[in-house]
């Protein structure tokens, strides 16, 4: 990313926190394109050899003026809301718990039981059987709630 320049990056787009869409300064018109994975990318750099920034990276180092040490997290879920207020530092274990979150319980049709499970850390812990789906899913929370912190924040709306 050290290619790239606060002060270029700033003397060539600006960025409108409130929509989380970026625009060249001359013409000012929106940019970016969509990744197959469902993220927006903008191309900075001489035609013919410019280089793809994730537009939420780009976000960050716009508003804050550093790249970010770690990965961008979009708090709502959604990959296009690039609003800085939806865009949160985390590391890769965090990010990744975000994105998965509520699939760390499933029933055993074996057993009868609903069995609670959570990875922290590339580990999987088993957290017990549980005679009902409810239940699973509290010990879930309960532990993601500790190894996450506010990544485990369950009922957040998207804005």
């Amino acid at each position: 990313m050290a290619d790239l320049s606060y002060e270029k990056l700033r003397r060539l787009f600006y960025y409108d926190p409130e929509t989380g869409l970026f625009s060249r300064l001359a013409g000012k018109r929106k940019v970016g394109s969509l990744t197959g994975n469902g993220y927006f990318c903008i191309k900075i750099g001489p035609a013919g050899s410019n280089r793809r920034y994730m537009a939420h990276r780009l976000a960050w180092f716009y508003t804050y003026g550093k790249w970010p040490n770690h990965e961008v997290d979009h708090i709502n879920g959604n990959r296009l809301d690039n609003r800085i207020a939806n865009l949160r530092e985390a590391t890769r274990s965090q990010n990744e718990f975000a994105a998965k979150k509520g699939k760390g319980i499933r029933w055993e049709p074996k057993r009868k039981k609903w069995l609670a499970r959570i990875g922290v850390n590339w580990k999987q812990i088993n957290l017990g059987r549980y005679a009902t789906r409810e239940e699973a899913l509290a010990a879930y929370k309960k532990a993601a709630k500790e190894a996450f912190g506010e990544f485990a924040e369950f009922d957040r709306k998207e804005g």
